[in-house]
């Protein structure tokens, strides 16, 4: 497995969700200890609709010396998909106080697919070669850059 950024992401973040979808991936994000700053709305139509919630330090990408941040999954379908962007129309949107941070979305296996965070204004893929394919046929786009290895090849969420 090796790691790829993506050039201009957030021309393509429907497309990932699609793809994710298709895919049947399960989708993490983390929301810290300031959850009375997220929208109601949000709360109502979000975050009542995981299927686990997890208190932890570690998360796809990051392992964090604060400990008790919530680690919510979710089943990706439509609906979700359809709501999230109307809250946060770009990748770029996801950070913290006003709405979660660290979308990830995670294989049947466990394994993360794409990795965000937040905060750094970084992402990356966790792809094989078959993987990269089809995202570049999907995408229509080959601005893939090779990072190198993934070095936790063994990682699951």
């Amino acid at each position: 497995m090796k790691i790829y950024t993506l050039k201009n992401i957030d021309n393509y973040y429907h497309q990932l969700f699609q793809f994710g979808l298709a895919k049947r991936f399960k989708l993490l994000f983390v929301v810290r200890n300031r959850i009375e700053q997220i929208s109601d709305a949000f709360k109502k139509e979000i975050l009542s609709h995981h299927i686990k919630k997890v208190k932890t330090n570690d998360w796809p990408g990051t392992i964090s010396k604060e400990k008790d941040i919530s680690l919510y999954y979710f089943n990706l379908v439509p609906d979700l998909i359809e709501t999230l962007l109307k809250y946060i129309p770009t990748l770029s949107d996801w950070s913290a106080p006003n709405y979660p941070e660290d979308l990830s979305l995670i294989r049947d296996n466990g394994k993360p697919f794409f990795v965000s965070i937040s905060h750094e204004k970084y992402n990356f893929f966790k792809l094989e070669d078959s993987e990269l394919a089809s995202l570049k046929e999907l995408l229509g786009n080959s601005d893939f850059h090779l990072v190198g290895e993934d070095n936790c090849p063994n990682e699951k969420f």
